[in-house]
């Protein structure tokens, strides 16, 4: 817009000038019909040098401010131009990796489907790796057809180069009829990526491996906190069946009632109901007075099938005016996560100390 308003400016000084030039050849023509010179004369002369003084001089800003801008322009989107990127890693290069490996995992035993697998991976292999993407079909009496893939882990290997592991599951199948044999199978399967500059591609035979999903989290701890003494404890034990009722059962409208900003929470709307508050434990909030931090394990019920469901939420609950309302609902911060294999290596090094 800005670009526009300034060629209008320049092409409304090109007509003052074409309009100027006209009137300089109507006085030529009579100056040549008249050697008195006509009242004005002087005045107009000094005009017309500077029309072309302030033209030039508004022409040169025009241009100045034209090109400082487009060099502005270049530096700011130059600034906020993402850092690299290993495209190996990105989502394409997943997508790429899992369609490999539906194709991978899908082969039979005929001569003609042998072909056509060879023909499809060609078109993800780099040049000089086996035709079949290291399946050999040497003894090989199974079948199978990809069903599924999920995304593992991502491990970068350097720039433009990664290793995508995918959970493949797949079914094997041998035989015909009564006697047609299937199995359900899975591999942790890892997809070495690579990417030109143009397409992906796999650099290296895939490889097989193995993740152990148990999760090595022993707890997520909180700052320490000092208890609540009992009387206020008490107070805001009974509070907590309020509002998880309403939490759970009323309107956006009646719940904001006992919220400090109706930011906070929207509610369950119904969707579960409250029975009770199994457990709590109320602590002083170490950053303002009069505000509680609060832990609780709550029974909601599914209302359509009565089936019962233990959550846990943490409120901050602000004492005001003698009532209790709720300024935060899981705001915690500072929390500490704690690993069993952490765990585990203390012991061992205090051992050996």
């Amino acid at each position: 817009m800005e670009k526009k308003s300034k060629f209008k400016t320049i092409i409304k000084m090109v007509k003052r000038f074409l309009q100027t030039e006209k009137e300089r050849a109507e006085f030529k023509k009579r100056k040549k019909n008249s050697s008195i010179k006509p009242k004005g004369f002087v005045s107009r002369k000094l005009g017309v040098t500077s029309f072309w003084v302030m033209f030039g001089f508004m022409f040169l800003v025009v241009l100045v401010t034209m090109f400082s801008g487009n060099s502005s322009e270049a530096n700011s989107n130059k600034d906020v131009l993402p850092p690299d990127k290993n495209q190996a890693a990105s989502l394409e290069a997943v997508q790429f990796a899992e369609n490999f490996a539906k194709d991978y995992f899908t082969w039979n035993l005929t001569d003609k489907d042998k072909v056509n697998r060879k023909e499809k991976m060609q078109a993800y292999l780099a040049q000089g790796i086996d035709q079949n993407a290291g399946l050999d079909y040497t003894g090989l009496e199974w079948d199978s057809n990809y069903r599924s893939s999920e995304l593992k882990k991502i491990e970068e290997e350097g720039n433009d180069i990664a290793h995508i592991t995918l959970l493949v599951n797949f079914e094997l199948s041998q035989g015909d009829g009564e006697k047609k044999k299937v199995k359900q199978s899975q591999k942790y399967f890892v997809v070495p990526v690579a990417f030109d500059g143009e397409t992906f591609g796999v650099y290296e035979l895939p490889k097989f491996t193995y993740i152990y999903e148990n999760t090595t989290l022993k707890e997520v701890k909180s700052e320490r906190l000092k208890q609540a003494d009992v009387k206020e404890s008490e107070k805001i034990k009974a509070f907590l069946d309020t509002f998880f009722r309403s939490f759970a059962e009323d309107s956006k409208d009646k719940l904001n009632y006992i919220l400090t900003d109706e930011k906070i929470a929207d509610g369950l709307n119904q969707t579960m109901l409250f029975e009770q508050v199994n457990k709590s434990n109320v602590f002083k909030d170490p950053v303002e007075d009069n505000s509680f931090v609060v832990f609780t394990e709550v029974r909601l019920i599914e209302p359509e099938t009565n089936i019962p469901f233990l959550v846990n939420y943490q409120l901050t609950v602000l004492k005001k005016d003698g009532k209790y309302i709720v300024s935060g609902i899981d705001d915690q911060k500072n929390k500490v996560v704690e690993s069993i294999e952490v765990e585990e290596d203390e012991e061992i090094d205090e051992e050996v100390e």
